[in-house]
């Protein structure tokens, strides 16, 4: 349930937005403004992640504690009603938020 109101309440909750928005109202340059926001976005925190990997295995810091183990996925993958009645919620709230300008951009 973190997981997901995490994702909700995401940096790229605004960019997202404005490109659907701007692609119903044909505005191919906010679109596009839109899209270079969340590319670049996505490009740091992509770079951020390996930066943080490779100085974990560089100082020796990583450890098999640190190794997601293979039961953590199989968890994770098993789909139920309540993930669905969840995962709408968390949708909700998270544009609610975001069009009563409460969630953080």
């Amino acid at each position: 349930m973190l997981v997901l109101s995490a994702m909700s309440f995401s940096q790229d909750l605004a960019p997202t937005n404005a490109m659907a928005i701007a692609l119903t109202a044909g505005a191919w340059c906010e679109f596009f403004r839109s899209l270079r926001k969340l590319a670049l976005g996505l490009s740091v925190a992509l770079g951020v992640a390996i930066l943080a990997a490779n100085f974990l295995k560089l100082t020796g810091l990583h450890t098999e504690a640190l190794v997601i183990d293979e039961h953590l996925f199989t968890f994770f993958m098993v789909i139920r009603y309540s993930t669905v009645i969840v995962a709408l919620v968390a949708g909700v709230a998270a544009m609610t938020a975001f069009v009563t300008n409460q969630a953080t951009t």
